[in-house]
């Protein structure tokens, strides 16, 4: 298992991150421990100076917001995140290691915790503008937890091992050579990229038995983008790993109709699920869900953008990650087994020609703005998508899940 780990610790560091200044920041949670000291190890193998090994809990965040006083917490590290400013400006690699971690925060610090999830965000505006035009290097990942473990396999005596073989398989990490098998996978997500990019598409039309009905349109000065993202536009790396999708950004104001949720969606420790969202002119208008509406709330209620969509992504319902039959109940894994939307920022890197300097670029692209951007997975094995091309044809793209160009 060791070997394995160490295989992925590196896949992590040299194929997805680009690291220039031997800076690197690392979240991860505490229940991860044995695998940060791997990956410290391993980065200090390479000669990495500055290391900031973030060890940070849902459970105790829950804690300090039921607990403290509002003003204590806003200069608290778990709501202030300025250092990824400043690490920003230091040229810093950041790493993300997520896993399962659930919690629930009393509905009666609802607002409170709405109010500093929004300064969490607005605190590292710097970080968060150059994530976004990938002019810094980043990756999100994931590292097993007993909790995680327990929650997917609560029969399975030696579910921690079965989870990080999982999670190993798909990353590639439990084949000899790893960064040649993302090569590969690159190449075909390319490929499929450039086969939509050439199709021109404007419109694209959802339908599936949960009773999706949705359609949103593409500018024509927008283009589909897949795993492998440039840093600074220069050089490879891969900001999820894993990464089976193909995604762009919507015009604000487009999206028309519903979409009902496909698998559970977990935002800050909390499930929402079994819910659906409609859209007129672009914006949710109506919404619901049997689990975690107020969570739902307080995502559509983080600024005006949250409530307009920033992306939608596809991706085959026979991904890897689907193919092993598991809701993992983190978004990185089961966004890429699944078709999605997002809620929030929209991606400049999608937009051909866009113009960073000018502050109203946003809006005459028609782009969507917002201090969030939370994934939800909207695809499933009968799922059918048409797109309408800007030279009025109509293609199907998908049918029973899946890509059939």
């Amino acid at each position: 298992m060791e070997e394995k780990l160490r295989k992925y610790a590196k896949l992590l560091l040299n194929k997805c991150l680009v690291i220039e200044n031997n800076g690197l920041y690392i979240n991860i949670a505490p229940d991860a421990y044995e695998f940060a000291y791997i990956m410290y190890e391993e980065a200090l193998k390479m000669g990495i100076k500055n290391i900031d090994l973030d060890f940070k809990s849902e459970k105790i965040r829950a804690a300090l917001i039921e607990n403290k006083d509002i003003n204590e917490l806003f200069d608290n590290d778990y709501f202030n995140k300025e250092k990824l400013d400043i690490y920003t400006k230091n040229n810093y690699a950041f790493l993300f290691l997520v896993s399962f971690c659930e919690t629930k925060v009393d509905k009666k610090y609802k607002e409170k915790e709405l109010e500093l999830d929004a300064f969490s965000k607005k605190s590292c505006s710097l970080f968060r503008k150059e994530e976004t035009n990938m002019n810094i290097s980043w990756c999100i990942g994931a590292a097993a937890t007993k909790e995680w473990a327990k929650k997917l396999f609560p029969n399975d005596i030696n579910g921690y091992e079965t989870l990080w073989n999982t999670i190993l398989d798909i990353c590639y990490a439990s084949y000899d050579d790893p960064e040649r098998m993302w090569d590969k996978e690159i190449e075909n997500n390319i490929n499929r990229y450039t086969k939509l990019n050439n199709l021109n598409i404007k419109t694209l039309v959802y339908k599936n038995s949960l009773g999706t009905d949705f359609k949103v349109d593409i500018s024509n000065t927008t283009r589909f983008l897949g795993a492998d993202e440039k840093y600074r536009n220069e050089k490879p790396m891969i900001v999820n790993m894993p990464s089976f999708e193909i995604f762009t950004s919507p015009m604000k104001y487009s999206a028309e109709g519903i979409v009902y949720s496909s698998k559970p969606l977990v935002y800050n420790g909390k499930i929402i699920d079994k819910f659906y969202l409609k859209f007129e002119k672009g914006k949710v208008v109506d919404y619901n869900a049997e689990i975690g509406l107020d969570t739902l709330e307080n995502i559509l209620n983080t600024d005006e953008g949250a409530k307009y969509l920033g992306e939608v992504a596809l991706v085959d319902y026979n991904s890897p990650i689907s193919k092993t039959n598991i809701c993992f109940y983190e978004t990185l894994y089961d966004e890429n087994s699944s078709c999605h939307l997002a809620l929030g920022d929209s991606f400049e890197s999608a937009i051909k020609d866009f113009n960073i300097n000018n502050d109203n670029e946003y809006e005459i692209k028609q782009l969507n703005k917002s201090i969030t951007h939370v994934d939800f997975m909207i695809g499933t094995n009968d799922l059918e998508i048409e797109a309408i091309t800007y030279n009025g044809d109509t293609v199907k793209i998908f049918e029973d899940g899946n890509f059939i160009i």
